[in-house]
């Protein structure tokens, strides 16, 4: 069965009453195949998750906290470029 939109397939001696339940016993396995794309790269935990969920938005830890910019006396986001 083709399983994490075709890139990678799950072998089995019979067609499966319960693929779901294939799947999840695969799991890690298949997340492993589909990141070895991305190596050296590491991804570990959630964004290993997201990533795989196609969720592309930047981990939180990158985003700027407010005392962060409070803190800048430059905008990231102003449209000064000195």
């Amino acid at each position: 069965m083709d399983v994490a939109r075709k890139r990678a397939w799950i072998l089995t001696t019979q067609r499966p009453l319960d693929r779901r339940a294939i799947f999840i016993a695969n799991y890690w396995p298949v997340v492993e195949l589909v990141l070895k794309r991305y190596e050296p790269a590491a991804l570990a935990g959630l964004n290993a998750i997201k990533l795989h969920l196609e969720d592309l938005s930047p981990p939180e830890e990158c985003w700027p906290t407010n005392a962060q910019i409070r803190a800048s006396t430059h905008s990231p986001w102003s449209q000064d470029s000195s």
